[in-house]
């Protein structure tokens, strides 16, 4: 963790972050781990190994990166529905409906996978 820096992602899309009951919750992405910790539906904190803080943020003196996909938003809400119900089977909270509705759908879909991943992870 002594390698890891604290960001600050500004969410600049129409789909808001949702909030998982813990708080905070972990992303991969392109094999490099991530806490994100949602603190508003615009506004996330995100501890990121240094090296890869600068394929967020281009700045290499700023702490504050602009997120402008609505996918990364999507997919960040995923992860944090996912690390709730296998590790917790609780929930995520939301400003929109919209995203908890995007949410159940997910969860309809892949349900037996995630309640698999819970079981493995009670192991």
């Amino acid at each position: 963790m002594t390698d890891f820096e604290m960001l600050v992602l500004v969410n600049q899309t129409k789909v808001q972050f949702v909030v998982p009951r813990n708080c905070f919750y972990e992303v991969s992405s392109h094999n490099v781990k991530c806490i994100v910790a949602p603190i508003s539906p615009n506004c996330a904190l995100c501890l990121a190994p240094g090296h890869y803080r600068r394929e967020i943020i281009e700045d290499k003196e700023s702490r504050l990166g602009y997120l402008n996909d609505p996918e990364d938003i999507n997919i960040s809400n995923i992860h944090a529905l996912q690390y709730e119900y296998v590790f917790n089977h609780s929930f995520v909270a939301a400003a929109n409906k919209a995203e908890l509705e995007d949410l159940k759908k997910y969860l309809e879909e892949h349900e037996t996978e995630l309640e698999k991943l819970r079981v493995d992870v009670a192991r």
